[in-house]
Order: C-alpha cells, then sequence, then structure tokens
C-alpha cells in the first residue's frame, strides 16, 4: 500500500485481481484482518477470466507503530481448491504535520544528528559493534523522539532521552551484530519524531565484515 500517515481515519486503496480458474468464485463476506484494517471484495461474484477489486481501508493510528510494517489477510470464498485466500499487506506508517507557516517554523522542534553516515570498517562477524550519535533539538520547543528502527535484525536502537527541550541533547545508541553476514553491508536507522519539517530522518553505516 505504501505510505500511510498515522492519523484517526481510514486510507483506501485497491488491488485488482482476476479468476483464473474455470468457475465462478464467490466471496463469502468472511474476512480475517487486524483491527486497523478493513476489506471489501467487488463483485462478490466473480466470474471465469472475469476481473474483481479488493477494496482495503487501513487506519494508520490504530495500528500504534511507525515505519516498515507487514499485516497478514485471509479473505474466505467458495473455491473448491483454496477457499481462503491469504496475502500479506506492507505499508511504511509516518505521521502526518501540515506545513508550518514561517512563525510556526521559528516556532516548531528541530531535530539535528551530529552525523548521518559512518563506517564501521573491517570488523570481524559474531562480534557486536556500537556507535553513538549525539542528537540535539535546535528548535524552540520540546523535540519528542517518538521511535527508532534499524532496517535489520541485526540492528538494536534506543535513546538515552525520548523528549528533549530547546538546546537539549541525548544519544543514539546503534548496536550492530554482523552474525553469519559477509562482506559490504549498508544498513540505516530511521528515526520519527515531531520536527514538522524533518519528521523522518535516517542515519546509514557501511562495514565490511571478514
Amino acid at each position: 500500500m505504501g505510505k500511510i500517515y498515522r492519523r484517526d481515519e481510514w486510507t483506501l486503496r485497491s488491488v485488482e485481481f482476476i479468476n483464473a480458474g474455470e468457475k465462478p468464485v464467490t466471496f463469502t463476506g468472511k474476512s480475517e484482518t487486524p483491527p486497523w484494517i478493513e476489506v471489501e471484495v467487488q463483485p462478490a461474484t466473480v466470474m471465469p477470466e472475469q476481473k474483481g477489486e479488493i477494496k482495503i481501508k487501513y487506519n494508520g493510528l490504530k495500528k500504534e507503530l511507525y515505519g516498515f510494517q507487514s499485516d497478514k489477510i485471509i479473505i474466505h470464498t467458495d473455491d473448491d481448491l483454496l477457499p481462503a485466500k491469504e496475502f500479506t499487506l506492507y505499508v511504511t506508517l509516518e505521521d502526518y504535520f501540515v506545513p508550518p507557516s514561517p512563525e510556526e517554523a521559528v516556532r516548531a522542534p528541530q531535530l539535528r544528528f551530529a552525523a548521518y553516515q559512518f563506517d564501521f570498517g573491517a570488523v570481524a562477524g559474531g562480534k557486536t559493534l556500537r556507535r553513538d550519535i549525539v542528537f540535539t533539538n535546535t528548535g524552540k520547543s520540546d523535540l519528542e523522539i517518538r521511535f527508532v528502527q534499524g532496517n535489520c535484525s541485526c540492528i538494536q536502537v534506543s535513546v538515552s532521552k525520548n523528549r528533549l527541550r530547546p538546546d537539549e541533547s541525548a544519544v543514539l545508541n546503534i548496536d550492530f551484530n554482523p552474525e553469519d553476514r559477509k562482506g559490504l553491508q549498508n544498513k540505516a536507522v530511521t528515526i520519527y519524531s515531531n520536527d514538522p519539517q524533518n519528521p523522518v530522518q535516517r542515519i546509514t553505516f557501511t562495514a565490511t565484515v571478514n
């Protein structure tokens, strides 16, 4: 579904499909979805070689998470061979901010990191590496770190403080475990905050695992 904003309203997407079988397929109206997803199939019965449409509604605020997420959906039909149609939905969840006026921008929080990329260099596999990066609220109101996420199970991230006053600093801790990886590694950490002009920021790093 691509990017979905975390707000208390439903985002609608549609997925087209085709009945590739030799018999009509009727959707029973029963589906299995998490509370933040609703699905509807049109038409209810799809004839052979005809197309149908799955309408998917997603409430990003109900998910209560940020970043890349996946959800399983099951739709029930009268298909003899495979009555339960299962697929995975992928989305990226971000906060939505109305573009601030010049006056509001001056008063807003601003997230700034001391570095946005670094290189661990040549490292041995199986040894966890750490890099600490200082970040500062250079704005005029309180900054809130809402979520931090690595793009790999080999990354663990945390912050020493998630709410900063103006001009206050804290530390982002990045732990990287090369595990069984070999060769050049390119990884990223994404930070979500209430900085209205840069709510999503990324720090990238590399390492060459021997």
